[in-house]
This record gives C-alpha cells, structure tokens and sequence, in this order.
C-alpha cells in the first residue's frame, strides 16, 4: 500500500512541474512587449513588468526546484521498498 501511494505521490509530483511550466509560460507572455504578427516589437514592457517578469521567473526556479527535491526522495523511499 505504502509503494502504491507513493508511486502516486511522484506521478502527481511530475504533473506539477508540467502545470507549473505551462502556467509559467501563459503568465511570462503578459509581462513582454507586445509584437505584430511579424515579430516586431510594438511595444517595449514597462520597469513594472520587467520587475514582475522577474519574479514570476524566480517563484516558478523555487517551484521547480522543489518539486524536483521532493521527487528525488520520494523516488529514492521508492527504490527502498
């Protein structure tokens, strides 16, 4: 029972990170210049959205690195059973 729960544990683990950085991708693109349909920068981001821009990317490395954390010992109690 206790593999069981925890193989459910790492298979949930991984779907936050997908879901973490599909988020992250949706939210970064509201903090960027606005382009035409050409690429071509129509609109420089303000101070405001560089400083959200970055902060969003620190929260979502912070994330990531701890879901990855909890996945590695969580998959390492996995191996020991």
């Amino acid at each position: 029972m206790k593999k069981i729960m925890l193989t459910i544990i790492t298979y949930i683990l991984q779907v936050n990170v997908v879901v973490t950085m599909v988020l992250y991708y949706h939210l970064k693109k509201e903090f960027e210049g606005r382009s035409d349909v050409n690429g071509h920068l129509v609109e420089k981001p303000t101070l405001k959205d560089k400083v959200y821009g970055i902060i969003l990317t620190g929260v979502y490395s912070v994330l990531v690195v701890l879901f990855n954390t909890i996945y590695k010992e969580v998959a390492l109690i996995l191996s020991e059973l």
